[in-house]
């Protein structure tokens, strides 16, 4: 992902530093704890995939801030849809941070137990 989004934005004119920190805000975003030191991109993607792919934080969200973000941006069957392609991923791939957290933290079972209907 890092990598694709690093040869896009080259292609697209994007300067350098862009490039580089969304490179490294992508592949951060599956470590366990992301801080702002990271970047405000990274933090800010780390938390957003967070609330989004387990609900994590939700709570502090407040309920028509997450109704509204639901209106504008279905999930669309997101939870069905991702969990087979993430254990297929952590099955090719166990030492992957994927395998780590499908593994140790039972990632999949977090997702679809994460309190969004779909």
């Amino acid at each position: 992902g890092a990598q694709a989004a690093a040869d896009f934005l080259r292609a697209e004119g994007a300067d350098a530093a862009r490039v580089r920190t969304v490179a490294e805000a992508i592949s951060l975003h599956l470590n366990v704890a992301v801080g702002l030191e990271s970047g405000a991109e990274a933090f800010l993607l780390s938390r957003g995939v967070g609330v989004d792919v387990i609900g994590l934080r939700l709570a502090q969200l407040s309920p028509e801030a997450v109704k509204d973000a639901l209106a504008r941006h279905p999930r669309l069957g997101m939870k069905r849809a991702l969990e087979p392609i993430l254990k297929e991923q952590a099955r090719r791939s166990p030492r992957t941070r994927i395998g780590l957290l499908c593994r140790a933290l039972q990632f999949t079972a977090r997702m679809r137990h994460a309190p969004f209907a779909e």
